[in-house]
């Protein structure tokens, strides 16, 4: 295996910090309209600014302006548009080709960063997005997810830092599934896997 590709919350209650995490954290499917349809009624509502940060590859970036954050903010903008004064979105990203959440968070953890300053700033949400195959490797014991967990929670603790929920964003299997991978060598094999890996996330 190559590691290259390789209810809502009560109050706060005595609990362990698992839990607590677990109620911290927003699962969130591949679909952006879903996203952003779901920001829009629960945050749109309640804010006057939605401010949400994308933290990501091109899975996030990819055919900008209509990439995840255009039509995030078009949605989320449409949304508040009936309130007074209407609402206006904030969407950011900070996204590079091929990167990995250990990536980002080494990133966060340095100053100067574009990361580091971002999450230095208020945000509603803020979405995490792994690498593509990574978080299928799960069910392999893989070494690679084991850092990408522990890089998604150190991440999941700088944004409930910023005041936001964190959003795991499941992206979707290749076609012909994971053939560097012959386990994931189907899209369905492939898909299950990267649900079981994403959603393992907000388990911990």
């Amino acid at each position: 295996m190559s590691s290259r590709v390789p209810r809502p919350c009560l109050p706060h209650r005595r609990r362990s910090a698992a839990a607590s995490r677990r109620c911290r954290l927003r699962r969130a499917g591949a679909l952006a309209l879903v996203l952003a349809w779901t920001w829009g009624a629960s945050l749109g509502s309640a804010h006057a600014t939605s401010k949400v940060l994308f933290v990501g590859n091109s899975y996030t970036f990819f055919n900008a302006p209509n990439d995840l954050k255009g039509v995030v903010k078009a949605l989320l903008d449409e949304a508040t548009a009936g309130q007074s004064p209407p609402g206006a979105a904030t969407v950011h990203e900070v996204t590079a080709g091929g990167y990995q959440l250990h990536q980002h968070a080494k990133d966060a953890a340095t100053p100067g960063t574009p990361l580091h300053q971002a999450l230095s700033q208020p945000w509603d949400v803020v979405v995490l997005q792994e690498q593509s195959q990574i978080p299928a490797f799960k069910q392999f014991g893989s070494p690679v997810y084991a850092t990408s967990l522990k890089s998604f929670l150190a991440l999941d603790d700088l944004a409930e830092a910023s005041g936001a929920h964190t959003v795991a964003l499941l992206t979707w299997g290749r076609r012909d599934g994971d053939k560097q991978n012959p386990a994931l060598g189907t899209y369905k094999g492939m898909q299950k896997a990267l649900a079981e890996g994403t959603l393992n996330y907000a388990k911990q």
